[in-house]
């Protein structure tokens, strides 16, 4: 997601009052309040991905400083490198591309880093007052983020959309290099998503992931937590949208010699042992969640609504080859 920021005020777009020392020769220091009237910040969300903020959101009268350091020459030549900072709160637009349901509710901020090289002349130098000229290049860091639609669970709300520089949706992921394991079935749902996904064996994600060779993996919490990734990433979408099945296996041979009273007694006893091992996994799921978080690593859960159609076409693709996943899919609910 591309992110401009346009200043509705003139050159640096922000007004200055500064306390900077008109040196005679040799370094000296300055510092600077900053002040933006009014900003618009163009998201530019991707109109065919379900939750993305639509439009322009409006950052307006953002406050901030700025410190430099300079070198006098005798000849009335000064140059100059200032860093400032200055930031507000964003007004955000209440539409959403799609609908993915949750609570209106708009929030947002956005903060501006600048960096200025700056060339001064000092005109009247030995007087009292003296104007000067100068002429800069420079660049700036818009970091912004912001939602519109929140989904509360008891008092606690979680974001279901937006933009931010950490990854906040499956809007995000589009064109990234998401590592995934070596399959078709989880190809194929990264394919559709946008997404470039990269086959990595599992004991080479921590290296892809820290050296660029990926933007992103496909992980659960306790393998995160374990293999330390919530170092190296960001944050995490919570998406909940693969379950890893597991079936118990019965020799056919011996199984035909049984009883049907011994069959009744094995499925049942099956049935019970694996309903136990799937409420285990949902428990330490849980656990692992919560020790992630007192770690300090952002997650944020993500709305179905928002990659409903994606499910939608993997279902599609893949039951026409493996017919007996509408089956499991019932059973294990």
């Amino acid at each position: 997601m591309k992110k401009t920021l346009l200043c509705a005020t003139a050159a640096a777009a922000f007004a200055t009052v500064g306390a900077t020392a008109h040196a005679e020769d040799g370094w000296y220091a300055r510092a600077d309040a900053q002040f933006s009237f009014e900003g618009t910040l163009d998201q530019d969300g991707a109109t065919d991905v379900i939750g993305t903020i639509p439009g322009k959101s409006t950052l307006n009268e953002t406050g901030g400083a700025a410190v430099g350091m300079g070198y006098g020459f005798e000849n009335g030549l000064r140059l100059e490198g200032v860093l400032g900072n200055r930031g507000g709160p964003l007004d955000v637009s209440p539409d959403v591309n799609g609908a993915i349901g949750g609570t209106l509710s708009r929030s947002g901020y956005a903060s501006v880093t600048d960096l200025m090289l700056n060339g001064l002349y000092d005109f009247n130098k030995g007087g009292t007052v003296r104007p000067y000229i100068g002429l800069g290049v420079g660049g700036a860091r818009v970091d912004a983020k912001a939602s519109n639609r929140v989904a509360f669970v008891g008092d606690d709300g979680n974001a279901l959309n937006g933009f931010s520089d950490k990854s906040t949706g499956i809007a995000d992921i589009k064109g990234k290099k998401i590592r995934v394991i070596p399959s078709a079935p989880a190809r194929d749902f990264y394919e559709l998503l946008g997404a470039a996904p990269t086959p990595v064996p599992f004991a080479g994600v921590y290296d892809a992931l820290a050296n660029g060779q990926v933007d992103g993996i496909d992980m659960d919490f306790e393998a995160t937590f374990y293999n330390k990734y919530n170092q190296l990433a960001k944050t995490m979408l919570v998406t909940n949208h693969v379950m890893a099945p597991m079936a118990a296996a019965f020799s056919a041979r011996v199984w035909r010699d049984l009883s049907e009273a011994d069959q009744k007694l094995i499925r049942d006893l099956v049935a019970k042992q694996m309903k136990l091992i799937r409420n285990e996994f949902v428990a330490n799921e849980e656990a692992f969640r919560k020790r992630l978080a007192e770690a300090g690593f952002e997650m944020r859960p993500v709305a179905r609504e928002t990659f409903a159609e994606v499910v939608k076409a993997w279902d599609a693709r893949w039951e026409a080859k493996a017919p007996d996943l509408k089956a499991l899919r019932t059973f294990t609910r």
